[in-house]
């Protein structure tokens, strides 16, 4: 799997559960900690794309809540990361998610992408901005917040246009199992999403921006 493919910059997943839900015990039997801590953090390198993506997983446990909290953070790598633990970027989730004592969890999604001049938003972008508030006169609005209805696939967007660049940010829930965590189909989904927001500049288009 590679993050470009879909436009990614970086894609998050957290949950949230209780601690009775996850195997502490054998976890900590597992990574073997010089002191038990209440912050675990994990850097998994990419056994695919070596130094340019990289996954994060970070455990928190959570006593005056009695929760537990994971976060699965993959990312572009900006520099070489710094790889201590034997597990991969591509195995991690299957690897974290061993010690979860449910089935099914609710994911907190956050997904990141960065579109070059070959797509632009679906909504026009830059506008000039119309008040009557001095501050403002002359500014261009280059970017939109979106919150979407309960039914939609997402909760929110935002989309930042810059010269020949789009950045694009949604967040949503997603049902995840938990033995057989499939990342690539996750992020498929979530990449079909965010490209909804988004449309591929036909040649017209091109040669319009170009005059």
């Amino acid at each position: 799997m590679n993050l470009h493919d879909y436009f990614y910059e970086h894609i998050s997943f957290e949950i949230a559960f209780e601690s009775g839900e996850f195997d502490k015990h054998t976890f900590l039997a597992d990574i073997k900690p010089e002191k038990e801590a209440g912050h675990y953090r994990f850097v998994c390198g990419s056994e695919e794309h070596k130094s340019k993506q990289h996954a994060h997983v970070n455990v928190e446990f959570l006593p005056r809540d009695d929760d537990v909290r994971i976060q699965l953070l993959y990312t572009i790598s900006k520099a070489s990361p710094s790889v201590k633990e034997t597990h991969s970027m591509e195995d991690c989730a299957r690897w974290i998610s061993r010690y979860f004592k449910i089935s099914k969890v609710v994911a907190f999604v956050e997904a990141e992408f960065q579109f070059d001049k070959h797509y632009i938003p679906v909504m026009p972008l830059p506008f000039p901005l119309t008040t009557n508030n001095e501050a403002l006169v002359g500014c261009s609005v280059t970017g939109v917040a979106l919150d979407f209805p309960e039914d939609a696939d997402l909760d929110s967007a935002i989309i930042q246009t810059y010269e020949d660049t789009t950045m694009l940010t949604v967040w949503g829930l997603m049902l995840l199992t938990t033995n057989r965590f499939d990342l690539q189909a996750a992020m498929k989904k979530f990449a079909k999403y965010g490209k909804r927001l988004m449309r591929k500049v036909a040649i017209t288009d091109e040669r319009k921006t170009s005059r």
